[in-house]
C-alpha cells in the first residue's frame, strides 16, 4: 500500500501563500494553527499542503517544485496545449504568480513561474 504524502512549504507569510496555492490548485483552506496553515484537495485525490512560518530567506534554487498540468499533454496538439497552458499562466499571474520563462523541448511546452514567496513551479 502506498503512503499518503503531505507537501510542506516554508514561508514568511503562510496565510498569503496558502491563499495563493489554494486558488492555483483549486484546493480549499483547511485551517490555521498558530503561524501555520494547510490546504487540501476537495476531492481528496491530491496531497495536503502544509505551510509553516519560517523567517529565514529562501535559498536560490528549489530542490523540489510543483508542476501544474493545465493540459492533457501529448493527447492534444502542441498549438492547443500552448493555448491551454498560456490561459492558466495568465490566471496564475492575476492571483500573484510571476512568469519567469517559456520552455519548449521535443514537443513539450511549459512555463516556469514563481509563487508569491519566490518558489519556482511549472505550468505544462
Amino acid at each position: 500500500m502506498a503512503f499518503k504524502i503531505q507537501i510542506v512549504f516554508d514561508s514568511r507569510d503562510p496565510a498569503r501563500l496558502a491563499k495563493f496555492w489554494a486558488a492555483a490548485l483549486h484546493y480549499k483552506f483547511q485551517g490555521q494553527w498558530g503561524t501555520s496553515c494547510a490546504i487540501v484537495d476537495p476531492d481528496v485525490a491530491g496531497p495536503r499542503i502544509f505551510i509553516q512560518k519560517l523567517a529565514t530567506p529562501k535559498p536560490r534554487k528549489n530542490r523540489l517544485h510543483i508542476d501544474i498540468n493545465a493540459s492533457p499533454g501529448k493527447k492534444m496538439a502542441l498549438s492547443e496545449r500552448r493555448k491551454s497552458v498560456n490561459a492558466e499562466v495568465r490566471r496564475l499571474a492575476r492571483i500573484g504568480a510571476k512568469k519567469m520563462r517559456v520552455e519548449e523541448f521535443e514537443g513539450e511546452y511549459w512555463v516556469v513561474m514563481r509563487d508569491p514567496d519566490g518558489n519556482e513551479f511549472c505550468v505544462q
